[in-house]
């Protein structure tokens, strides 16, 4: 099992198998000192990755083929940012890209944006829409339907992970039409993710208070979108927070991420990948690894596109990182091996979703480490390629 220290001392290089804390610890040490991430599947409306969604059925779905990945650079996003949500919404009049909360300006922000989606998959401006009731960042995000959860997370620097589940209503006009409170988490959380299937939802592992936890929530969301009620399902085999989630199927996929506390030097970055098999009253079957990824990850995304998923960006063990994974998926659901593709444009952290529509992929802002989050836009393409060799357990 890959697993890695993370080490503090801003200032310090790297020691060989650790994470660089210096690059990591400006954020976590801003939310945490005073107190004390989302994976998009285009044939399914579902959260992941930290939250993220996919675009849902119909023009935006992506056939179930395997996949390969190119990048292009696309127009800077208005304003720096990362530790924020993102995903793809369709109306009747098109599919626009959203962007909420996180961390931005020296301050965590409300702010909520969305941008058209152009048929040829480039973005058109951005505009401001109707922002969070209160600023958010770290917070895992789910979709279903015209409904948006932003779950948890940090409501302030120095403050300490929100419980809050808020509960936007998203607008044909590519805007948010409204926000609700939802029921609260049955504790707060930083950093953790979320998907779902259907209108079920789980909100995995993340930080309670200052250390991960392996604590997994469910909940069913009612006619409104909001949850009926929390309960506490299978956990982690082990604790995790900064991990990317997503859901396939009837499975429910974790990669990577933190254990321990990343405030004071004790956490670990690992690269373990488990799957638990989805039951229809929401609980959990029992966790089976998968193929680790090749190397140690944590505040990534990843992103389903057929029978392929992406892994993307994150914390490695030299910093910021830009190399891309993939793997494919075999016909009982089980990942075949990890396969570096071509890097990203930037290497970045707390990009937590990367969501689809179409053949297009899309990653926006991010940070460099170091309370430098960036305005950069990377769209990519995927490419059908041959799946023959993927369809069979060996």
């Amino acid at each position: 099992m890959k697993r890695h220290a993370l080490r503090a001392g801003a200032g310090s290089p790297a020691r060989e198998g650790t994470v660089d804390m210096s690059r990591f610890a400006w954020v976590v040490a801003l939310f945490l000192l005073a107190a004390c991430g989302a994976a998009t599947d285009p044939d399914a409306d579902a959260g992941g990755s930290g939250g993220g969604a996919g675009s849902g059925g119909g023009a935006g779905s992506v056939p179930e083929s395997t996949y390969d990945l190119s990048w292009d650079v696309g127009e800077p996003f208005p304003t720096p940012v990362d530790h924020h949500v993102s995903f793809v919404h369709e109306t009747p009049g098109g599919a626009f890209l959203h962007v909420i909360g996180g961390f931005s300006g020296g301050a965590i922000v409300a702010d909520a944006w969305s941008a058209p989606i152009a048929a040829d998959g480039s973005l058109g401006a951005w505009t401001a829409t109707l922002a969070l009731p209160s600023p958010q960042a770290g917070h895992a995000l789910a979709k279903v339907g015209d409904r948006v959860l932003a779950i948890g997370g940090m409501p302030a620097v120095n403050g300490k992970p929100s419980a809050e589940v808020r509960v936007g209503r998203l607008g044909d006009d590519g805007g948010i039409d409204s926000w609700t409170e939802g029921k609260l988490l049955p504790a707060g959380r930083f950093h953790a993710a979320a998907a779902t299937r259907g209108r079920d939802v789980w909100v995995v592992g993340g930080i309670e208070s200052t250390i991960a936890t392996a604590e997994v929530f469910h909940a069913v969301l009612g006619d409104d979108g909001a949850p009926v009620a929390w309960e506490e399902v299978r956990a982690l085999p082990e604790a995790r927070s900064h991990e990317a989630v997503f859901v396939r199927g009837d499975f429910l996929y974790v990669v990577a991420g933190l254990s321990g506390n990343p405030n004071d030097g004790s956490a670990v970055s690992h690269a373990d990948v488990w799957r638990a098999a989805l039951h229809d009253d929401g609980s959990l079957g029992e966790w089976d690894e998968q193929p680790e990824l090749p190397k140690v990850l944590a505040a990534h995304s990843a992103t389903v596109a057929g029978r392929s998923v992406f892994v993307m960006g994150g914390l490695g063990t030299a910093g910021p990182s830009a190399a891309v994974f993939r793997a494919d998926f075999r016909d009982d659901g089980s990942l075949g091996p990890w396969q570096e593709m071509d890097p990203l444009p930037q290497a970045r952290v707390h990009v937590h979703q990367s969501p689809t529509w179409g053949d297009h992929v899309y990653r926006i802002a991010g940070s460099t480490g170091g309370m430098q989050p960036k305005k950069d836009v990377a769209i990519g393409t995927l490419t059908r390629i041959d799946e023959a060799a993927t369809r069979s357990s060996p």
